[in-house]
């Protein structure tokens, strides 16, 4: 399944609630679909996109899209990579 071979690039973060009791668990992703690279919410089998800065309190927008659909991506791209040895 796909979502299971993808899971090591799912960047899970624990959004932890200010005073409620119970806490909630939210599953920000990256991912590419259509030749554009997003940020979105994972939920179940979908995902849903993120406007704004995922960093900054991004929220969620309009677009949904199916997990199948969407090619998950590591959080973050090396910026450069070691000299040869």
């Amino acid at each position: 399944m796909k979502a299971i071979s993808c899971a090591a690039a799912v960047l899970l973060l624990l959004a932890l609630p200010g005073t409620t009791a119970a806490q909630t668990l939210t599953r920000y992703v990256k991912y590419e679909t259509g030749g554009r690279i997003a940020w979105g919410v994972l939920d179940g089998e979908t995902v849903r996109e993120l406007q704004g800065n995922v960093f900054d309190g991004a929220k969620p927008g309009g677009r949904t899209l199916k997990l199948a659909d969407v090619k998950l991506l590591a959080p973050r791209t090396p910026k450069r990579s070691s000299p040869p040895a």
